[in-house]
């Protein structure tokens, strides 16, 4: 992302009653660095115009407006932390594995894409992950144990070359997703259980990740990231 230097301009007001909304906005006053407020006026049309432009408008590095997508927990140059919350995902299997491809229940997944590498790890719970939360080991094939993804023949450092950071994040996960799995990076994923064996007979019909299953990766969410961008 472009380092800009913002100063405070409009603060925005929202109000609600049962049936609608009302804008205000307080204009910006800085005197010695000292920021102040005028008094609120309603919100005006020009205000949504510019703040629109300001949205579309893109630069070399960075998305539009740094509206942030709903599934970022984090962002700097080259580094960007996605998530999803448990749900089906197709996998494929190579003939090697002996396992038929299909669709399988995984638990949360945490997606750190350092600019050339892809990270995954898992999580408890459907809610947004935060900087506390404990990271687990992702119960998945083509992932070593910590956590680094081997994309065979896929080509990590074209991603590089995509307009936006998050662009680049987004289209790793899915290379991962459309590649077929092969091999074990890390055969200590599961508590009692082998990847075989979830992928296996009636191991595969659960409908929800038995998450207490996974085994912890040992680290919480925010001391992965300062690991990754010392």
């Amino acid at each position: 992302m472009t380092k800009l230097d913002f100063k405070p301009v409009l603060r925005l007001n929202v109000y609600q009653n049962s049936d609608e909304f009302y804008l205000e906005t307080e204009e910006a006053v800085i005197v010695d660095r000292k920021v102040t407020f005028k008094s609120p006026i309603p919100f005006r049309a020009d205000h949504l115009k510019s703040f629109a432009q300001t949205i579309f408008k893109q630069d070399e590095e960075s998305e539009p407006i740094h509206v942030i997508p709903d599934n970022v927990l984090f962002r700097r140059k080259r580094f960007v932390v996605l998530y999803e919350k448990p749900k089906v995902y197709k996998h494929l299997f190579s003939d090697s594995l002996k396992l038929k491809s299909g669709m399988f229940p995984m638990p949360g997944l945490i997606y750190m894409f350092t600019g050339f590498s892809l990270y995954i790890y898992a999580y408890l719970g459907n809610e947004r992950p935060d900087a506390t939360t404990k990271l687990y080991k992702a119960p998945l094939y083509n992932v070593s144990g910590d956590g680094s993804v081997c994309m065979g023949d896929n080509k990590m450092s074209a991603l590089g070359k995509l307009k936006t950071d998050y662009v680049a994040a987004s289209a790793a996960t899915s290379l991962f997703w459309s590649s077929k799995f092969s091999h074990y990076q890390d055969t200590n994923k599961l508590d009692g259980m082998t990847l075989e064996k979830y992928y296996r007979g009636k191991f595969n019909t659960y409908s929800v990740f038995p998450t207490e299953k996974l085994k912890e990766d040992g680290k919480k969410l925010e001391e992965k990231i300062h690991s990754q961008i010392r």
